[in-house]
């Protein structure tokens, strides 16, 4: 698909799904168009086939006349995103090709896409570069606009993506927390980690970072604490103890192990 004609249109899917065109922010109409729009955006750069995009919308159970619905849908999509086209040019953004339909981006065009370019960036050097790689996760996180990709996006695609991204959010979130504990922001990681808790309340790996982030900063009564905690959740909600790393290190803290401290670096 030819590059995207220089048009400042901006999608937007880490949170609410929302379009704006020159800095202005467009509504892009009721809940299944917009979910065709985010089904189009996560397939940017690439045909899809009405039939498919059927499915991505409503699954195995599409309504009557759906091929009809789905071009009315486009049809609709391209006056919000050419509003100034003219009746009968040819659009330049959303396009078709027999049964198919394509949507010209650039890469930083969309949320999602800086979001994976950063956290790729960030991965890469994590291990070699952890101050600019804190910076890079800094930057993937800043793309979220809310807790949760495409939120209110009806339709089976979105589901699958609101998990994967969701995910993904988790993950960065966890390794940066990892990285400010290591550079020693051990206050400012367990922060983050104690609103995370809250949302994630099963994760063991979240909270044995928040478990040393807080004994990093001498509040080992605290980290006892957020022990106890998942302990009494996962009792009561799964019927299972923690595992060894959460147990181990609850053990370690209790012998003020020397080796669970570093020198701060501010």
């Amino acid at each position: 698909m030819p590059t995207p004609p220089d048009r400042p249109v901006q999608y937007e899917l880490l949170g609410m799904a929302r379009v704006s065109l020159a800095g202005r922010r467009l509504a892009p109409g009721p809940p299944m168009q917009t979910a065709l729009l985010a089904a189009l955006v996560l397939r940017s750069g690439a045909w899809v086939e009405r039939a498919d995009l059927i499915r991505s919308l409503w699954g195995d159970t599409p309504p009557a006349g759906a091929h009809g619905i789905v071009a009315t849908y486009a049809a609709r999509l391209r006056k919000i995103l050419e509003p100034d086209r003219p009746r009968r040019a040819a659009p330049r953004l959303l396009l078709s090709q027999g049964a198919a339909y394509g949507l010209r981006a650039a890469p930083g065009d969309a949320d999602l896409w800086r979001f994976h370019h950063a956290l790729t960036e960030a991965r890469r050097i994590r291990d070699t570069d952890p101050a600019d790689a804190r910076s890079a996760y800094r930057r993937a996180m800043s793309e979220w606009h809310g807790r949760t990709a495409l939120m209110s996006v009806p339709g089976p695609l979105a589901l699958l993506e609101r998990r994967r991204l969701t995910g993904m959010r988790l993950a960065a979130q966890l390794e940066l927390a990892e990285l400010d504990v290591r550079l020693g922001s051990s206050g400012e990681a367990a922060e983050a980690l104690e609103s995370l808790g809250a949302e994630n309340p099963h994760n063991e790996r979240l909270y044995g970072l928040w478990m040393l982030a807080l004994y990093r900063e001498g509040r080992t009564a605290e980290a006892l604490a957020v022990y106890q905690r998942i302990r009494r959740t996962l009792v009561h909600d799964l019927g299972v103890d923690p595992g060894p790393p959460l147990t181990t290190l609850q053990s370690r803290i209790l012998n003020a192990d020397p080796t669970l401290t570093e020198p701060r670096r501010g």
